[in-house]
């Protein structure tokens, strides 16, 4: 049964290749297009849209459009500026929050390299505050996760630390275009996600944005505490000791930290949405402009 379905997926990506290739190279710039135009990178469209090699060809598409579209995002090279980890320099005042950042040479157990999400340092009220910047500096940081992984990896790892945020932190906009992001232009790229300690009021937040994620992505979503991160990483993992310092600067305490109601147990195999919301509506796709509203009207 798996050999069938490997054997119709290299089918999807050959057809898709002999299709996209001469656009991606005739539009993305070269780098990109080579890494763009690889059997590995094409599969990926062809899982996310289940084989199905049409509408691979018009997400694949979207996504070329929306690389090179110019000025995006608030700078006049768009997505381009920050490709393969560049244009740290754009995304300064975010980076100075630490409220997300890829750990250095750090790799999950499969080999991926690791984001960190600090909720708790993202002020939607800041001044200044802008979400163009902010979308900036999701593509700065998932394009430097990628640019760190070494074959035959292709996905990234994200641990959000959720312990002590409060109402001031959700920012409903930011997860929408995120969510855009790692659905529409970098699919099948998150292979795993931890939601670590989430509080309470996360329950209503979780309410919200799981009907908006497909099915694929919700599996690869697990809510741990402390402990459970620390047995996945390991204690002298950097992602455990930066977590465990800063809860310590905030100080916190391990047995303090509240823990979501009705989520999954934290060592559990299972989905985290063993029935997630069907379908997959226009009107609960990310607000956005340009090539995401092209993304949401096809959806």
């Amino acid at each position: 049964m798996v050999e069938e379905k490997d054997e119709e997926t290299a089918d999807a990506v050959m057809k898709l290749g002999e299709r996209m290739k001469p656009v991606i190279e005739s539009l993305l710039p070269e780098d990109e297009a080579g890494r763009a135009g690889t059997d590995q990178c094409l599969s990926r469209w062809v899982r996310a849209n289940d084989l199905d090699v049409d509408a691979a060809s018009k997400a694949l598409m979207k996504y070329v459009n929306w690389y090179i579209e110019k000025p995006q995002y608030g700078v006049p090279e768009g997505v381009v500026s920050v490709a393969q980890g560049k244009g740290v320099d754009l995304v300064e005042k975010e980076l100075a929050t630490k409220k997300a950042f890829l750990i250095p040479e750090v790799k999950d157990a499969e080999g991926r390299p690791v984001i960190l999400i600090q909720v708790r340092r993202h002020d939607p009220a800041a001044e200044g505050y802008d979400i163009d910047q902010l979308t900036l500096f999701a593509v700065q940081l998932i394009e430097s996760a990628i640019a760190a992984m070494e074959a035959p990896v292709d996905t990234l790892c994200c641990v959000f630390d959720l312990r002590e945020i409060g109402m001031a932190n959700v920012d409903m906009k930011a997860v929408k275009r995120i969510m855009f992001l790692l659905q529409h232009m970098y699919p099948e790229r998150l292979g795993r996600c931890w939601l670590l300690d989430a509080p309470t009021l996360f329950t209503a937040c979780w309410a919200i944005i799981s009907p908006m994620m497909k099915a694929s992505t919700t599996r690869k979503i697990q809510f741990v505490s402390l402990a459970n991160l620390t047995e996945t990483f390991g204690e002298d993992s950097e992602v455990i000791k930066i977590v465990t310092e800063n809860a310590a600067e905030n100080g916190e305490s391990q047995s303090e930290a509240p823990v979501i109601e009705n989520a999954p147990e934290a060592n559990a195999e299972t989905d985290i949405a063993d029935k997630p919301a069907e379908g997959y509506a226009a009107e609960k796709q990310p607000e956005a402009n340009g090539a995401e509203n092209e993304a949401v009207a096809a959806a």
